[in-house]
């Protein structure tokens, strides 16, 4: 859970069968509210309409991101309570969690009532409706705490990697990016030092520190490229892979990248034997490691 950079991670893992479910609630910025988030997906929360926000013709979530909007109120919540509902299952069985988080500023909504709500998404809705503040150290730690030990209570195996986006949030200035950073990154070291069964990935620290050439960076000098990317996941696979699981990765992925082969003569005998050949791969494959899906590789080889 937590910002975009999640969501390279989770993908990298689920390319490689890793059982995956990334970012429930889309993109998410800041540590207090992936804490209320993952909060949310514990107890199951069921959103109304009432939780919902009108503007530009769709209807929001403060606790989601713009992807789970939709013009018809009933479209919104129906995907936003099936994927809180998709992530509770999951929490139950993980074996880890990994949090990401790109920002220490937090943003309120304002209520009516007099309250502040703290949200995940502001959707484009005028500043004035809300309130920002650069949260604490102590207000990270223990926001994430709290939900950490709600969690645990039920999945007693659930190991947590902690890391900060290497993308710097510049729109508030390198001044703020670099204070909020710092607050993330002590926070997340923290909790990895206080909590058990608990890690901290330095991937900020490596694009920043290690990759500070801009060939590393994508053409808005701010986003990793894809080369940088590769690097910290390569990094993340040393750290918690064992040698064991970097050879079935490895095995895994030349599999996908036979099967997404341009075929320039489908149906000769060469290209029948090469599909025959990737085939054989995947049973051994699934022979020692039942629990992989290969599915989705074995029909796109039968349809070619």
């Amino acid at each position: 859970m937590g910002s975009c950079f999640t969501g390279h991670i989770g993908q990298y893992l689920e390319n490689a069968k890793f059982q995956t479910l990334i970012n429930p609630h889309g993109i998410t910025f800041s540590p207090l509210a992936i804490a209320c988030n993952l909060e949310g997906c514990f107890n199951k929360k069921e959103y109304r309409q009432a939780d919902l926000i009108f503007r530009d013709e769709f209807w929001h979530g403060l606790d989601f991101h713009t992807d789970f909007s939709a013009p018809e109120p009933e479209t919104a919540l129906n995907n936003m309570n099936h994927a809180v509902s998709e992530a509770n299952a999951f929490l139950k069985q993980a074996d880890w969690l990994l949090i990401t988080a790109g920002t220490a500023c937090q943003y309120y909504f304002l209520e009516e009532s007099g309250g502040k709500y703290p949200v995940a998404n502001c959707h484009k809705i005028p500043a004035v409706h809300f309130e920002k503040r650069l949260l604490e150290i102590a207000e990270i730690t223990g926001c994430l705490k709290a939900v950490i030990s709600k969690i645990r209570e039920h999945n007693l195996r659930l190991k947590i990697i902690w890391t900060v986006s290497p993308v710097r949030h510049i729109r508030d200035g390198l001044i703020e990016n670099n204070r909020s950073k710092a607050r993330l990154i002590e926070a997340f070291r923290q909790l990895a030092e206080e909590l058990p069964d608990s890690w901290y990935y330095p991937s900020y620290e490596i694009l920043i520190d290690v990759l500070r050439d801009y060939r590393f960076y994508d053409q808005d000098l701010v986003h990793p490229n894809e080369l940088a990317i590769t690097i910290i996941r390569e990094q993340f696979s040393q750290q918690f892979f064992d040698e064991p699981t970097r050879e079935l990765v490895g095995k895994i992925q030349k599999i996908k990248t036979a099967c997404q082969h341009k075929v320039q003569f489908p149906g000769t005998t060469a290209h029948r034997q090469f599909v025959d050949n990737i085939l054989l791969q995947i049973t051994n494959l699934r022979l020692q490691h039942p629990e992989i899906d290969f599915s989705g590789e074995q029909h796109l080889l039968h349809s070619v």
